[in-house]
């Protein structure tokens, strides 16, 4: 394990979400649970295409490759041509992209700036983009024979960043693509920033049809597929981080970029750490990882192929079932046919419990995953989207798998870890309905053991003012009652809730996810409450609360339809404090350990809502 202490490292949400900045706390790619197993080498390089990187930056530096036994002493090559309208040895960059790129791949974690996802990786410079902004195909061509040329000599350059697109296709690019990846080369590639379909309006590289590209789009902070990302169920494989990234920029600078240019690098970084973690391993087996390791995501469900976002931890610790032992630890079912019925034994041997995850989507009220404990009980049957997780006694389960004869679906993936601790049938420490039917009302408990409060996140949406996610502490006492856009926190005390979704007779949504979480230090504490984009004549509110503060911070951001539609905040003794509306910024400092927010609208226009965020003083 590294202790990071980089001056940045608290804005990384994207390594590390604590729900810093308003954001879903675990909306990352487990990057600190990575580090303690796999930190990267020197002896893996990761190749950026791009505008240069800025080699001499304090953050960067150490982890430039060094070319000096192939005579370049620049860590790269310039093939923009932009200085003297010839190539050169020198990738010094006029724009700050490729350095912002390379920070988040392997800046180093030295106690200064920022922190990337390999901090021991090399990091390859390869000029292709001029100071205006533009890259000619002969130039990235240039630049993939390089890294060809260099793999030949006895370089070990497990990726390619591609932080770039276009509509152009080139079978000439395509093919020296296909040719790294007969070397085993990974071309990690952004999908693009202009919200659009890429199975139907391709961005290249990203849709060039090749083993050895990944194409990635971009989650922000709420784990949300961001606004400005391509799509494709066809044509983008995984999601990671891109928005409000910070990273290095030229002259030992730091700045905030978004887009799947900032996502793609965290792939790249990812691959870095796989590839030294497991140097046998081939380029299939990586991108098996990343991909069956990928944290399932309700927001990238019919978005993206995989609908997951990265997860680095996962990857590295992932391990491809054995068909030939049915003491395995993972098993996926894969995109599953008509009539399918199969079973699967996963087991770890002399494991005193078991936490068994379940992820993936299954054709809603006709799929149907089963979970069986040592005994045969059954303990799970899921279906839809599905996000959950058990922690069972003994030694090995048994997953089973029944569809209909209808429409398939991409599968689940079934996965155990050894527990320690016997945290009862009922310990679920993440739930998702799925997208719910007419007249539903389905419950679950969750459970951490021994745990004095729990912090609950629940996100997702209902119809609202008619479906409604209600949240019971351990008494059984009524702590929320949640409708349409959701994106809450808040802290209970005890150590489970009960969550239960009940649906009226008319439309269906797709539902929430509620996840718990054990806090043992009310100083961090951030609850939120997001109204979202409300309906005509709404009229709900929600108590905010952190145990034990005495003065609360309250910060409420948003937009609410001018003089028609109030958010109204109360405090602790509800006396009202606030009335808001139009566009709204504005940070109170309240006595107290609770508030309570008020949405009221009109008949009339609707708008995007607000959101309340209270910390402890």
């Amino acid at each position: 394990m590294i202790d990071v202490n980089d001056t940045y490292y608290n804005d990384l949400w994207a390594l590390n979400n604590t729900g810093q900045s308003g954001g879903t706390p675990d909306a990352d790619i487990d990057a600190p649970e990575a580090w303690s197993i796999e930190q990267g080498s020197k002896e893996r390089v990761v190749a950026v295409i791009d505008t240069g990187i800025d080699y001499t930056h304090h953050d960067l530096r150490q982890n430039m490759w060094d070319g000096t036994a192939f005579g370049l002493p620049y860590h790269g090559y310039d093939f923009a041509a932009d200085d003297l309208g010839q190539n050169d040895n020198n990738p010094m960059p006029r724009l700050s992209h490729g350095t912002h790129v390379a920070g988040i791949i392997g800046a180093l974690a030295n106690g200064i700036g920022t922190v990337g996802v390999a901090p021991n990786v090399s990091l390859m410079a390869l000029k292709v983009f001029r100071s205006d902004g533009n890259a000619f195909d002969s130039d990235i061509l240039e630049a993939l024979n390089f890294v060809s040329q260099k793999i030949d000599e006895g370089v070990n350059i497990v990726a390619v960043n591609a932080s770039y697109g276009s509509r152009g296709k080139s079978d000439v690019i395509r093919n020296a693509i296909a040719k790294l990846g007969n070397k085993g080369v990974i071309v990690c590639a952004a999908a693009g920033n202009e919200h659009i379909n890429n199975d139907i309006t391709p961005t290249y590289p990203a849709n060039y049809d090749l083993d050895n590209i990944i194409s990635i789009t971009a989650t922000n902070r709420d784990d949300q597929l961001a606004d400005f990302s391509n799509y494709g169920t066809l044509s983008v494989d995984i999601a990671a981080p891109g928005v409000d990234i910070t990273s290095t920029v030229n002259n030992n600078g730091y700045d905030t970029y978004s887009g799947t240019s900032m996502a793609a690098p965290f792939v790249s970084g990812a691959i870095a750490l796989l590839s030294t973690h497991n140097s046998n391993s081939s380029m299939t087996e990586r991108i098996t990882a990343l991909l069956q390791g990928a944290d399932a995501l309700p927001s990238l469900h019919a978005k993206i192929k995989s609908g997951a976002r990265l997860n680095v931890h996962k990857a590295l610790t992932y391990r491809a079932p054995d068909q030939n032992n049915s003491n395995i630890t993972q098993w996926s079912t894969g995109v599953y046919g008509n009539n399918e019925d199969k079973n699967q034994t996963l087991g770890i041997e002399h494991a005193p419990y078991l936490r068994v995850t379940v992820q993936g989507h299954t054709e809603l009220h006709y799929d149907f995953i089963y979970i069986y404990d040592d005994k045969g009980n059954q303990v799970l049957q899921l279906d839809g989207d599905i996000n959950t997780s058990i922690v069972l006694p003994g030694s090995f389960i048994t997953a089973r798998f029944v569809s209909d004869n209808t429409q398939g679906k991409s599968g689940v993936t079934v996965s155990i870890s050894a527990a320690e601790n016997d945290t009862a049938n009922n310990n679920v420490t993440t739930w998702t309905t799925g997208r719910y039917g007419i007249n539903d009302d389905r419950s679950r408990k969750l459970v951490i053991d021994k745990a004095a409060k729990l912090r609950v996140s629940i996100t997702g949406e209902t119809e609202a003012g008619y479906d409604f996610i209600y949240i019971y502490n351990k008494a059984g006492k009524e702590v929320a009652k949640l409708d349409g856009v959701i994106n809450t926190t808040f802290v209970v005390e005890g150590d489970s809730i009960t969550a239960r979704l009940l649906s009226d007779y008319s439309v269906v949504a797709s539902g929430v996810t509620v996840s718990i979480k054990a806090i043992y230090d009310n100083s961090n504490d951030i609850t939120t409450w997001t109204t979202g984009a409300y309906n005509n004549n709404e009229d709900r509110s929600q108590q905010l609360s952190i145990l034990g503060a005495t003065h609360l911070k309250v910060t409420v951001t948003g937009a609410t339809e001018r003089y028609y539609d109030f958010f109204y905040l109360y405090d602790e003794n509800n006396n009202q404090v606030a009335q808001l509306n139009g566009i709204i910024n504005r940070t109170f400092i309240l006595k107290g350990s609770s508030v309570t927010a008020r949405i009221l609208s009109d008949h009339f226009d609707g708008a995007a809502g607000v959101t309340v965020r209270i910390s402890a003083l």
